[in-house]
């Protein structure tokens, strides 16, 4: 007797989870559009300075570099993970340190420089540390 299911070829893409992925990117982009898009003055911008554009561009540069991590060996970023590991706890205690992190609404909010911030709270490797100490 030979079991068929042994032999069936599986796609290394999950077709159903792209679908998903680009249903919440449309719904997503059509949130900011209509969140943002209420007043004249946003309307009155041009095009590539409408927010729901800078969505939409933060969507590609994200696909582009998940594209590129899927090309980097599995044994490569296994070996860097615990780098990265460390260097988010850093971060993360980095915001407590005062004149270091910023206060916002009362709390500890991120790491800023003089044109953008940074969120440790916000980063994989934390919320995949936490994933395997609950599982």
């Amino acid at each position: 007797m030979i079991n068929l299911s042994m032999n069936e070829r599986h796609d290394r893409l999950d077709r159903l989870q792209l679908v998903a992925l680009a249903g919440l990117m449309v719904l997503g982009a059509a949130f900011v559009y209509s969140a943002t898009m209420v007043n004249e003055s946003a309307v009155a911008l041009p095009w590539y300075d409408q927010t729901w554009i800078h969505q939409i561009v933060w969507y590609a540069l994200g696909l582009g570099a998940g594209a590129v991590l899927c090309l980097v060996d599995y044994h490569t970023l296994s070996r860097w993970s615990f780098v990265v590991y460390w260097a988010t706890i850093i971060c993360l205690v980095a915001v407590m340190i005062p004149h270091v992190g910023q206060m916002r609404f009362g709390r500890a909010g991120g790491l800023t420089s003089n044109s953008s911030s940074f969120s440790p709270a916000n980063s994989p490797s934390w919320r995949s540390s936490w994933r395997r100490r609950i599982f």
